[in-house]
């Protein structure tokens, strides 16, 4: 289910946060996408399974963290993983980093 705080800057969540997902077992795969938008940053943190970047959750952080939310939750419960979702959903729009800045945890 996802989580939503309308604020300045909006926060979402959807699926597992990093801390369930460790619990829960899983080696991840995390990775952040930032953006600087004007005085503020945008951050996307996608959480994967390592062994095949099945996308577990997402956090938003940023002026449109709540309209993303609705795309990331189709992702993580249509079990889509991570090249599949930055290929394929507006990504080349926001994302203009490379997956060198992931880490396994």
């Amino acid at each position: 289910m996802p989580t939503i705080m309308y604020a300045n800057p909006e926060v979402a969540r959807v699926g597992l946060s990093v801390k369930e997902a460790r619990i829960q077992g899983y080696q991840l795969k995390i990775i952040d996408y930032k953006r600087p938008i004007e005085e503020s940053v945008e951050l996307i943190r996608i959480i994967s399974r390592a062994s095949d970047e099945l996308i577990l959750g997402v956090e938003m952080v940023g002026e449109q963290a709540c309209e993303w939310c609705g795309q990331m939750t189709l992702a993580v419960e249509g079990g889509l993983h991570v090249e599949m979702l930055t290929m394929n959903l507006l990504m080349k729009n926001f994302f203009q980093t490379d997956m060198n800045n992931s880490k396994i945890k």
